[in-house]
């Protein structure tokens, strides 16, 4: 059995002063810095899920921008495309007309050769076929 004494008074008393000390000069201050520390994370997870619905946006913002630039840049390229092969089909219009030009100047070059080589040939045969008629006959038919 406990008996009460001076001694075990004292003894409550000193715990009790420990107690009050302790949560006075240690305890609340502990308590203080943890309530601000969560209260400094709760700040923290509201501000990133702040920054992640940022994110998200300019995502999809960015995602939006760079379809819209890929449709443009096609759309160029076709236009471009379309542009080079219209020049280039009357650019061979154009080397098929200079071409016919051609031909039909070297034609009618070559007509005019023939036609004056035909007068001559025609002024030639007469005498080619006394050459031939005179040869033959210095030569005698061949048995």
């Amino acid at each position: 059995m406990v008996t009460l004494n001076l001694t075990l008074v004292i003894e409550v008393g000193l715990f009790l002063i420990f107690l009050w000390g302790t949560a006075r000069f240690i305890l609340r201050p502990v308590l203080r810095t943890l309530d601000e520390r969560d209260a400094v994370i709760e700040q923290d997870h509201a501000q990133a899920a702040v920054d992640m619905e940022e994110a998200n946006t300019l995502e999809r913002q960015y995602a939006h921008e760079l379809l819209d630039i890929r449709q443009r840049a096609d759309e160029a390229y076709r236009d471009a495309r379309h542009e080079t092969l219209k020049g280039h089909a009357v650019a061979v219009a154009k080397a098929i007309e200079w071409a016919d030009q051609a031909v039909a100047e070297a034609r009618d070059k070559a007509m005019h050769l023939v036609a004056g080589q035909r007068s001559a040939l025609e002024k030639a045969v007469p005498e080619v076929a006394d050459l031939i008629a005179e040869r033959l006959r210095s030569v005698g038919p061949t048995p």
